[in-house]
């Protein structure tokens, strides 16, 4: 399994599975809501009606169907904002790498 950190916009990577970290209450903002944009309004919706959730420990893959040239997202909630840590990101990470 290969890791790869990607600095700018993640729209145009090509790779089997993209990560997204969302927190409980906090709207899509920055490379989360360009990835809504390219999923034609897809996380936003699944957001709303709490098919995607963002409480801590949740793990939801989400299939791009080729809207974007990843494979899948993995979307990984934080919790709440509240008390958001090293510790809690990093019990995130390690959920999102074995998914």
């Amino acid at each position: 399994m290969d890791f790869h950190v990607h600095r700018g916009s993640v729209t145009g990577v090509s790779t089997d599975v993209l990560v997204l970290f969302c927190m409980e209450g906090v709207p899509l903002e920055g490379e989360g809501a360009a990835l809504d944009v390219a999923l034609d309004g897809q996380l936003a919706r699944l957001l709303q009606e709490g098919d995607l959730p963002a409480r801590s420990g949740a793990v939801t893959p989400v299939y791009t169907l080729g809207k974007l040239p990843a494979k899948r997202l993995l979307v990984v909630g934080l919790g709440k904002p509240e008390g958001l840590d090293f510790v809690r990101l990093r019990e995130a990470a390690g959920r999102a790498a074995k998914e």
